[in-house]
């Protein structure tokens, strides 16, 4: 920030002083000649006032109102500050006005309705000189509610600011009635603003004379502190003096000191130059004899900064390698999918723990650092002796095991078969490491089991086929022969009724038959925008008919228009709910429900470990009150031809959740089955949405 120079500041500093007092001055000055204008017009009013009292008292008395009005209007043209005189009757009503108003008004037209006419409104100035007046004279502040013109002259306006003096009419000891006088206050602030000005105009002349001499005063005395200024710049480096032994001389003879206190100072630089000129000599020898030091020193660090550059060149680009390399080796072992790598010591106290492993086992690497591999794992195949050892066997003798299948148990109890090899790692200062690669082989199984069945229902889906259509033409031949046999029949006849109950053996025979024909056929589902909650009222309607079984579904928003294949889906959900009502002979509820789920949901794990890939699904549950399902047949219900129920022409054949299986696959979707024996069984249908912004 650029400074001030001294004789600015100086100057600048006594004329705000004397601004402020000037001001100060100016203002009180101002203020007592504003109050005695004011208290000489306030006296003036007042005594015109009493004056006319004095002078009309007689005539209100005597009733000689012409006389009166002579006189008011005398007074009323002789004051041009005059706005108004009115004479009132000690109730307050008006019996004469100058200038005339109308008469009719028994309100003073000049006053404010909002003033108290009891009450004296002043400003501070008049409500000290007030004061002074006689008890019987009122002074108080008022508006204007109209403009005031005598002989083409505009004497107030309405609005105005007036002084109304109400002065008692009084002859003898009898108050006849009250004078009202309006005075403006305008010649009053005018003759204030005049003088005001006049204040000013010569407070700035006198302002401005001062200042001038306050800013020569100042430059006078400060003139030879600048050339003593201007010559210390001229000596320094640059400057335009001449030298004196490798020094710039000063010289001050030009300067005229003015007062004593710079010839002090002049002094002082003469005596600094020359305790500068010895001191500047002797730096001079000193900086010769540095210099030639520092050149040997300069030449001799170079060399060694050359010798440091390239090493650390060196060490930087081995540094930067080596970080590269365990980087990648890091994010290789972290990231690696399906194969669990996990690291511990000859105790077997775990120091890495991948990604791989939390999804296996279930436990995240903060759970698992530090612990017991054998304790976390619990390997389901070791005998309890064995489990007491930290490490088997293999490991004191820091030799790798032979891969081989091994299970071990989840962190929520379930046990998990994987693949396992093991590497032993020799540090060259600390204990050897041992790794272990695990591979999951629960998938490798669930796919084998999906193949295994697959190439089951196909074998059986062609065996079935063909069966189903040359028994459909036999069925067909029956039906009609039975048919032609009952028009030959009586309705009532015995032989009818054997009829009647052989055609509907063969009507279930021909939809066996019907069920065969779809689940041999399969098919790609022609998918079409549906509404899930019609598709589960149809098939309520059609399965549940007849019994004492009531259906309560319930379906997401935005699930109206969801791209499946109406025909297959409704035929799913059919063979779920009569499954629901065959498990409650007696009676009860069916309740659906259909919801959106997508992944990162608390429901969604169920459908990792099914090996769903889909990112949202449309999941339909079927939960009915029955009596449940046994653990050990719920992996065989969806079987071919697998029934709990005893064969017969009144129950099922095994291959209604069969279908529902085949159906949902064919879809991309997985059937879960949850049943608690005693409360009931839910069936879950998860097809996966077409669309991904449903």
């Amino acid at each position: 920030m650029k400074r001030w120079k001294l004789q600015n500041k100086l100057a600048v500093s006594v004329a705000l002083i004397i601004v402020c007092v000037s001001l100060a001055c100016t203002f009180l000055i101002s203020w007592w000649h504003n109050r005695l204008l004011s208290a000489s017009a306030l006296q003036g009013m007042a005594a015109t006032a009493q004056n006319t009292v004095r002078r009309i008292s007689p005539f209100v008395y005597s009733q000689s109102w012409a006389n009166v009005l002579i006189t008011l209007s005398n007074d009323f043209a002789n004051r041009e500050d005059l706005l108004y005189c009115r004479v009132t009757d000690p109730l307050g009503r008006v019996l004469l006005s100058v200038p005339r108003q109308e008469m009719e008004s028994r309100e003073p037209f000049y006053m404010d309705t909002s003033v108290d006419p009891h009450r004296v409104r002043l400003d501070r100035t008049f409500q000290i000189l007030a004061s002074k007046f006689p008890q019987r004279l009122i002074v108080q502040e008022a508006r204007l509610d109209r403009s005031v013109v005598h002989q083409q002259h505009l004497r107030g306006r309405a609005g105005e600011k007036i002084l109304d003096v109400r002065a008692d009419v009084i002859h003898g000891d009898t108050v006849l009635g009250h004078l009202r006088m309006g005075f403006s206050r305008r010649l009053v602030l005018e003759a204030t603003r005049q003088s005001r000005r006049a204040l000013l105009i010569l407070a700035g002349c006198l302002l401005f004379t001062v200042l001038a001499g306050i800013f020569f005063v100042v430059h006078r005395e400060v003139r030879p502190l600048q050339r003593m200024t201007q010559k210390l710049k001229d000596v320094l480096p640059g400057g335009p003096e001449t030298m004196e032994d490798g020094v710039r001389s000063l010289d001050l003879s030009s300067v005229r000191a003015t007062t004593r206190e710079v010839d002090d100072l002049k002094e002082a630089f003469v005596y600094m130059q020359k305790s500068l000129v010895e001191s500047y000599r002797r730096l001079e020898a000193q900086q010769e004899k540095l210099q030639e030091e520092v050149k040997e020193r300069t030449a001799e660090l170079v060399r060694i900064n050359q010798a440091l550059q390239e090493e650390v060149k060196e060490r930087t680009r081995s540094q930067q390698a080596l970080k590269e390399s365990e980087e990648r080796f890091r994010y290789l072992l972290t990231t690696i999918p399906m194969v669990a790598v996990r690291g511990y010591g000859p105790e077997g106290t775990i120091h890495y723990w991948n990604k791989s492993c939390q999804e296996i086992y279930g436990y995240t690497a903060e759970e698992v650092i530090g612990s017991n591999v054998w304790q976390v794992l619990n390997p389901a195949e070791d005998t309890p002796p064995e489990r007491s050892h930290p490490v088997p066997a293999s490991m004191h003798s820091l030799r790798p095991e032979e891969p081989r299948e091994k299970t071990f148990v989840r962190k929520d109890g379930t046990p998990v078969d994987v693949f396992s090899s093991t590497i032993v790692r020799q540090t060259p200062d600390g204990p050897p490491e041992i790794f272990s690669f695990d591979i999951d082989l629960t998938p490798i199984r669930r796919m084998e089991d999906e193949l295994e069945k697959a190439k089951k229902l196909e074998a059986i889906g062609h065996l079935a086929a063909g069966l189903a259509h040359d028994f459909n033409n036999l069925l067909t031949v029956i039906l009609g022969n039975i048919n032609m046999a009952r028009l030959w029949l009586p309705p009532t006849s015995p032989e009818s009724e054997r009829l009647m109950a052989a055609e509907k053996a063969s009507v279930q025979a021909k939809e066996l038959t019907q069920k065969l024909i779809t689940f041999s056929e399969g098919g790609v589902p022609r998918k079409v925008e549906t509404s899930i909650q019609n598709l589960i009222e149809d098939a309520a309607s059609l399965a549940l008919a007849g019994s004492n079984v009531r259906c309560e579904s319930r379906a997401e928003d935005g699930l109206n228009s969801v791209r499946v294949d109406p025909d297959q889906l409704r035929h799913a959900l059919y063979h779920v709910l009569k499954n629901g009502r065959e498990a409650m002979p007696q009676g009860g509820t069916v309740q659906v429900e259909a919801r959106v789920l997508a992944v990162g949901d608390d429901e969604w794990a169920p459908l990792e470990k099914a090996g769903l890939t889909a990112e949202k699904v449309v999941r339909i549950q079927v939960r009915d009150s029955g009596q449940g399902v046994p653990p050990a047949v719920v992996d065989k219900i969806f079987d071919p031809y697998f029934s709990t129920k005893p064969r017969g022409a009144d129950k099922g054949q095994g291959l209604g959740l069969t279908i529902v299986h085949s159906i949902i696959r064919r879809h991309g979707g997985v059937v879960l089955v949850e049943s608690t024996q005693g409360l009931g069984t839910t069936v879950s249908l998860y097809l996966p949405l077409s669309d991904p912004g449903m």
